[in-house]
């Protein structure tokens, strides 16, 4: 019994002999690590004696705290800041590098921005171009909404200037359509403009005939007519319509249009008058288009003449009935006297009255 109790006696020795020296081994070891300073050794130290007493893992972690705001707090400009995320990222990753790893590169992330805000100053377009770039280059940053709202006050910034003025909504439009704008930012703003072009396209006689001469259809120059009957260009809008309603004519069906009579010739006039007989029983138009172009309306069986400078002219004739076809023809006007007499000769072409 005696002997039993010297042998657990011994193994109780024994044991606290070996745990003493282990944890000696482990103060030793936490003391080298302290007397050394530095990350890599209470990282060692932590990977070492990860299973031991966590006051001493506790510890290091303490100290690489001091040590991680320490190096990050001599970081002065972007590269020092990257350096250290390249450094600290990945071989030291832990609870107490992962706070300094996200305040660093939410630095670096600040000083991007920052950049870009002093680049940004008075260039619109580059502006946003640069803004679109940040963007994409950089999708998990914490500026992103902030830069999504510099684009669309520099698009409403410009589009304010341009609200009151019609051509420069219409460069507005035409720049900023561009597909190396992004879509996303720039449809609401480019709406506006349209919307605001069609509200003053036609609200002055200057910007009604810049919209007339755009489109240039006969639409178009018909209703700047209307709108300003007396306007600064109405001579230009009804020679254009003449013009417009001849090629209509001439781009559709029509019959030929006979040659007038030629009853006197004076090459010397610049001048040459027509007189013309209307023998049906419908108002006759007749369209001179040329070098000036002008419009002859007449009465059923009623005669008018029209004098014309001398030149080539395309004309159109047709008359009030849908089931008459319009006629076109050309004549040259040397000077002196012409005539012609219209009437209408019934055959039944397509179920149409068709003849002058």
């Amino acid at each position: 019994m005696k002997t039993t109790h010297i042998f657990i006696l011994i193994g109780i020795i024994v044991f606290a002999c070996i745990y003493i020296y282990i944890k000696m081994q482990i103060i030793q070891s936490f003391n080298h690590a302290k007397a050394i300073h530095t990350i890599e050794e209470y990282q060692n130290f932590i990977k070492k004696h990860k299973n031991t007493d966590t006051k001493y893992i506790d510890s290091c972690y303490i100290y690489m705290s001091i040590l991680y705001e320490q190096k990050l707090n001599q970081c002065c400009n972007i590269k020092d800041y990257e350096s250290f995320i390249n450094k600290y990222d990945e071989r030291f990753p832990s609870i107490s590098c992962s706070k300094f790893i996200k305040l660093a590169k939410d630095k670096v992330d600040s000083i991007r921005y920052e950049n870009l805000q002093v680049q940004l100053k008075d260039k619109s377009e580059e502006s946003i171009l640069s803004l679109q770039e940040f963007i994409e280059k950089y999708p998990y940053s914490k500026h992103l909404d902030n830069c999504k709202e510099d684009i669309k006050k520099i698009y409403q910034k410009e589009l304010d200037k341009s609200l009151h003025n019609i051509n420069q909504l219409r460069s507005y439009v035409e720049k900023y359509n561009s597909s190396i704008f992004d879509q996303k930012y720039k449809v609401e703003y480019i709406n506006i403009a349209c919307k605001n072009i069609k509200l003053l396209e036609w609200s002055t006689d200057e910007d009604a005939w810049n919209t007339t001469i755009t489109n240039g259809d006969l639409f178009s120059y018909r209703k700047y007519s209307q709108l300003y009957p007396y306007g600064k260009y109405i001579n230009k809008a009804n020679k254009r319509i003449i013009d417009l309603e001849v090629d209509n004519i001439l781009g559709s069906s029509y019959g030929e249009l006979p040659k007038m009579n030629k009853e006197y010739s004076n090459q010397n006039k610049s001048w040459s008058t027509i007189t013309v007989e209307n023998s049906t029983s419908y108002t006759l138009t007749l369209l001179y288009s040329g070098i000036e172009s002008k419009r002859l309306i007449i009465k059923p069986l009623s005669t008018q003449s029209i004098t014309l400078p001398n030149g080539y002219y395309r004309i159109a004739a047709s008359v009030n009935s849908s089931n008459i076809r319009a006629f076109a023809g050309n004549e040259n006007l040397v000077g002196g006297n012409y005539s012609a007499s219209y009437y209408i000769q019934a055959s039944y072409t397509n179920n149409r009255h068709s003849h002058f």
